[in-house]
């Protein structure tokens, strides 16, 4: 009896597997799984090898993948940053005023030689 209470009170689940098939005791009331034989005990609290290998390829590749996408969703955001500050950035502020100042020369070049011209049609 002493064995039956520990048995049940055991917060680590139990199976009772005593004997043979035809042998019954009173830790099989207790615990929390009866097995007709020890060699059965020994089945039911395997894992089922092919089942935990298909589950682990399984959840590896899903973790594979996940961290593939989570990579190219850094990659990305990095490439946008990136962008971002080559656009503020000095050296590209300068080149696009040089590139106004161009365009702006160029225009009162064109300016400058039409005046001319009509100046020297007159």
């Amino acid at each position: 009896e002493a064995l039956a209470r520990i048995v049940a009170a055991s917060p680590i689940p139990v199976v009772s597997a005593v004997g043979h098939e035809i042998d019954v005791t009173i830790s099989d009331f207790a615990a929390d799984r009866r097995a007709p034989t020890p060699s059965a005990a020994a089945e039911l609290i395997s894992p089922d090898t092919p089942a935990v290998l298909d589950r682990i390829g399984s959840l590896s590749g899903r973790l594979r993948r996940s961290m593939q996408r989570r990579r190219g969703q850094a990659g990305e955001r990095l490439l946008g940053l990136q962008r971002r500050l080559q656009q503020v950035s000095p050296q590209q502020r300068l080149r696009q005023q040089q590139q106004q100042l161009d365009g702006l020369d160029l225009r009162l070049a064109r300016a400058l030689k039409a005046r001319l011209a009509r100046s020297t049609e007159d």
